[in-house]
């Protein structure tokens, strides 16, 4: 199943839900009960419509004309490719079907602007959690409407922010600034794909540089990057399997070329040195 649409709550899933399914996709709702759950907080895109992963292009272009609120034309749904007898049912039905098909989605679609256009024009407004009961918020969440769209955090509770991330319209994270040495520097930056990190760089030496990238993978680190200042070339890329370093190439020259390979073994023990062959 791959996620086509995240919502803000339960009604609006369930209008997607609804849109998709007179399209003859189907559709399941995924995260509805964490609203409750969450009290007055919003359930920051824990609501979620998935579909299958042959529907998905389909799936994300009807999403899409939907909330452009652009009606298309409902494809024919024979008896023999409906599944179910309420499929069935629905397609001898006639013109009487395809009216409420039209005003089932005429109606999503107002409500899915209005929920927009309310959203955008709704006041900022601030929450937050004291974590160690001194008074003082170490969290801060900044909210537009009823979606949150920036949160800073004082992870080692000094009274300094060291991290900073803000969110798109989903309430999936976009970029986070964070301050990992708490030098009051935010040195290291994380960019998100569907909410998991794609890629980090920071700068260590606080030059305006950044001389260290980590590349992820679906949240999960891959390879690790030493850049040289001087060249601005990779003095050593590493390569981690499940945690563990498994391989780096190094330039052991400074000329700009990774020439050497070292392979290691589960205790990350090198086991094997090799020359790189020229470009």
């Amino acid at each position: 199943m791959k996620l086509v649409y995240s919502a803000q709550n339960a009604l609006d899933a369930q209008l997607v839900v609804d849109v998709l399914n007179q399209r003859g996709i189907f559709s399941q709702v995924d995260g509805a009960y964490l609203q409750g759950g969450m009290g007055e907080l919003p359930a920051l895109g824990l609501i979620r419509v998935m579909v299958s992963d042959d529907d998905f292009i389909v799936a994300s272009t009807v999403v899409s004309s939907w909330e452009k609120g652009q009606l298309m034309d409902l494809p024919e749904i024979s008896e023999k490719e409906s599944s179910t007898p309420i499929e069935r049912k629905a397609d001898r039905s006639g013109m009487t079907g395809i009216l409420n098909v039209i005003t089932l989605l005429g109606v999503g679609c107002l409500v899915g602007v209005f929920a927009t256009f309310m959203s955008l024009r709704s006041p900022v407004t601030y929450d937050g959690v004291d974590i160690n009961g001194d008074g003082i918020l170490d969290e801060h969440w900044k909210y537009a409407g009823d979606r949150v769209s920036e949160s800073t955090i004082d992870r080692n509770l000094d009274g300094e922010i060291d991290i900073k991330t803000s969110f798109d319209y989903y309430g999936m994270a976009k970029r986070t600034d964070a301050d990992n040495n708490f030098d009051g520097v935010f040195e290291t930056m994380y960019l998100y794909d569907n909410d998991n990190v794609r890629i980090s760089k920071s700068d260590t030496n606080n030059d305006g540089f950044y001389d260290l990238v980590e590349d992820y993978s679906d949240d999960v680190l891959q390879r690790i990057t030493v850049i040289n200042a001087k060249t601005k070339t990779p003095a050593k890329v590493k390569y981690y399997s499940l945690g563990r370093l498994v391989r780096a190439e190094v330039d052991t020259n400074e000329n700009g070329m990774l020439d050497t390979v070292y392979e290691y073994d589960a205790l990350e023990r090198v086991v094997a040195t090799d020359s790189l062959p020229a470009d």
